[in-house]
C-alpha cells in the first residue's frame, strides 16, 4: 500500500471505528462476517463487489485471463506494475465461494492440507537430497520446519493460499529435479564403470 494512504489510515484508526465497520459490513452482508478483513482496505462501489463476490465459478474464465493486480488495484496497493500471474488461488476461491458461501471453515481446512502437503514434500526433498541415507536427519527437519511459528500467518490467513501453493509447486519442481539428477548421475557412473569393466577384460588398462 502507498506509504501515506498507510500512514493516514494508522493515525486515524480506533478500535471503535473499526467495531463499527464491522458491523456495517454485516450488515450489508445480512449477517456477521466470519472471515477476517484484510488490513488493507479496499473501497469499490457496490455493483463491482456484487460481480465480485457472487460470480463464483463463473468467473473462472476471467479469473485465467486476468493479471492478479488488475485494473485500479495498482493505485490503491501501491503496484506499478501488471505482469503478476498467479490464478491459482483466485480460482480456488471462487470454487470455495460457490460450494461453501461465506463459511471461511473449508477455506481453513483446505489451507492445512496444502501445509501437509509442503511439510512432506520438504521431508521427500531432503530424504532424496541426503541419498536416502539420513532419514532421521529429513524428519528432524521437516518437524521443525512444521512447528516453527513463522509459518502461523501464512496458514492461518486464507488470503495466503498463493503462497503455499507457490511453496508446493516449488517443491513439486525441486524434487523431480533432484529425483531426475540423481538418476541420470547414477546412469553415467554405472555407463562409465561398464567401459572400464569391458576395458579391463580387454587387457588394456
Amino acid at each position: 500500500m502507498i506509504s501515506s494512504v498507510r500512514n493516514t489510515f494508522n493515525q486515524a484508526f480506533t478500535d471503535q471505528k473499526y467495531q463499527q465497520m464491522l458491523a456495517s459490513v454485516s450488515k450489508m452482508n445480512d449477517g456477521k462476517m466470519d472471515f477476517r478483513l484484510a488490513e488493507t482496505p479496499v473501497f469499490i462501489d457496490r455493483t463491482t463487489k456484487n460481480k465480485l463476490v457472487k460470480a463464483g465459478v463463473s468467473a473462472v474464465p476471467e479469473i485465467l485471463l486476468t493479471p492478479y493486480h488488475n485494473g485500479d488495484i495498482n493505485k490503491i496497493s501501491g503496484h506499478s506494475d501488471n505482469d503478476l500471474y498467479r490464478p491459482l488461488s483466485l480460482v480456488m476461491f471462487a470454487i470455495e465461494y460457490q460450494l461453501f458461501k461465506y463459511n471461511p471453515f473449508p477455506g481453513h481446512l483446505i489451507n492445512v492440507f496444502v501445509f501437509i502437503a509442503c511439510v512432506l514434500l520438504f521431508f521427500l526433498f531432503l530424504y532424496h537430497l541426503f541419498r536416502k541415507k539420513r532419514p532421521v536427519l529429513a524428519f528432524i527437519s521437516a518437524l521443525l520446519f512444521a512447528i516453527h511459528p513463522i509459518h502461523t500467518e501464512i496458514v492461518a490467513n486464507i488470503k495466503s493460499r498463493d503462497e503455499l501453493l507457490c511453496f508446493l509447486f516449488g517443491f513439486l519442481s525441486l524434487n523431480a529435479f533432484v529425483k531426475y539428477t540423481l538418476t541420470f548421475v547414477a546412469f553415467v557412473f554405472q555407463a562409465k564403470l561398464k567401459d572400464v569393466v569391458v576395458i579391463c577384460d580387454r587387457g588394456i588398462v
